[in-house]
């Protein structure tokens, strides 16, 4: 009888033994797969605040709860207004226009994002992005001058592409204007990134004072990129007036090149311009010039 009832507690102390590794096996699969989910449930809160927020306010936020608000010394604010959209509301069907208005966006967005702008928002048929916030070295004023020829570029290219096709397309004005803003979070559930400032005010009068396909800078601007330079890896950059003709890239014999520089843009006075609530103010048109490098050789010692 001892003896079976040693085997017995035994057999059962195995059982026990193997339901609860069974158990625990179990539990641990749970746990990994709820932390998997809790995982991937971040990264996908994170991506969206993200796709409305800059990273380092985002991290910010998350960090802290909140995110203080910043003052900027020099922003560049670029405001683009689209010409002819009452008129294809009229024409295009509800889900038509706001597709159309989608293609353009998201060529904004990415012509932007490339040149390091930060988009801040959408205003009806309006775009606003800004340079040199809430990171000062992502973009540059030239930088910003670049994106808003490219996106006249493609605006022509798109109406060209819709004409052909007999629909209607739209046509847009650019403005563009540098100064001083406050940049920060407003809002409860709905987060959005804003900027404020006289700045964005006259950014906006340049965009209403400009002309359909035209890239409308204001003197502030004008005095930031006039200067501005494209060496021969094409990146733009700004140096002294009496620097930019040429710079000389030596190898490591002493030998080199001069690569000869020409402005990056060229620029069509408007003299002054009335702007509402603004006043008179000097404006500029500015296009882009087509050949900016030439090299020379130069085995000067």
């Amino acid at each position: 009888m001892p003896v079976t009832i040693a085997i017995f507690l035994a057999v059962r102390s195995a059982h026990q033994s193997r339901l609860l590794a069974r158990q625990r096996d179990e539990l641990d699969k749970e746990v990994n797969e709820r932390t998997a989910e809790l995982r991937h449930e971040k990264e996908r809160s994170d991506q969206l605040l993200l796709n409305i927020l800059p990273e380092e306010v985002a991290e910010e936020l998350k960090n802290n709860g909140e995110a203080a608000a910043n003052h900027f010394e020099q922003a560049t604010i670029l405001f683009t207004d689209l010409k002819g959209f009452t008129e294809a509301s009229e024409k295009l069907s509800p889900q038509e226009l706001v597709e159309e208005l989608n293609t353009c966006f998201k060529a904004f967005y990415h012509i932007t994002t490339a040149r390091g702008l930060e988009k801040i928002k959408t205003i009806g048929d309006a775009y606003m992005c800004a340079g040199g916030l809430p990171d000062p070295k992502t973009s540059s004023p030239a930088a910003v001058v670049h994106a808003a020829l490219e996106i006249q570029a493609f605006m022509t290219g798109r109406k060209t592409e819709r004409d052909a096709l007999g629909l209607p397309a739209f046509e847009m004005r650019v403005g563009i204007h540098t100064g001083p803003v406050v940049a920060g979070i407003v809002g409860v559930k709905k987060f959005q990134y804003d900027i404020w400032g006289d700045t964005v005010n006259t950014a906006s009068r340049m965009e209403s004072s400009g002309e359909v396909g035209q890239v409308n800078i204001s003197e502030a601007t004008y005095a930031l990129v006039k200067d501005a330079i494209i060496g021969e890896d094409g990146v733009a950059s700004t140096l002294p007036a009496q620097g930019r003709d040429d710079r000389v890239d030596r190898n490591n014999d002493g030998h080199g090149s001069t690569v000869r520089t020409r402005p990056t843009f060229t620029f069509t006075p408007r003299g002054k311009v009335y702007a509402k609530g603004k006043g008179e103010m000097e404006m500029y048109f500015v296009e882009r010039k087509s050949s900016n490098v030439h090299r020379t050789a130069d085995y000067g010692g």
